[in-house]
């Protein structure tokens, strides 16, 4: 896995006519918000998550090639590596941010996870 550290960050946002910007929402002061989401490409399943403390500023990032695996084990392997990469360093109150649906509920206990 890839995991960088940022010390300093600058969420600056770049503007494509052909994109929709989304714009990140930031935890409660004090907490860390992890992002994660999965790719696919080819039969290679994609992951990578992205910490964020509440003001913005960049902490953590990694990705990783899972190889050939469903894309629900992607996103849940992601979702993992970006929470032990939260831990790690101490932080204990992270917010968790993903787009599928079957992984949040599995982590929140409302079904099993893949």
């Amino acid at each position: 896995m890839l995991v960088d550290s940022f010390p300093r960050g600058d969420p600056s946002p770049t503007h494509n006519k052909n994109h929709f910007i989304l714009i990140w929402v930031s935890p409660p002061t004090g907490l860390v918000k992890q992002n994660f989401d999965d790719s696919c490409i080819d039969l290679s399943t994609l992951g990578g998550f992205i910490l964020r403390e509440w003001m913005g500023q960049l902490l953590k990032l990694g990705a990783c090639d899972y190889g050939t695996t469903f894309i629900t084990v992607a996103e849940v392997r992601a979702m993992r590596d970006g929470i032990l990469m939260a831990i790690q360093p101490g932080f204990q109150r992270i917010v968790v941010e993903g787009d599928n649906k079957t992984v949040i509920q599995a982590a929140q206990g409302f079904g099993r996870a893949p």
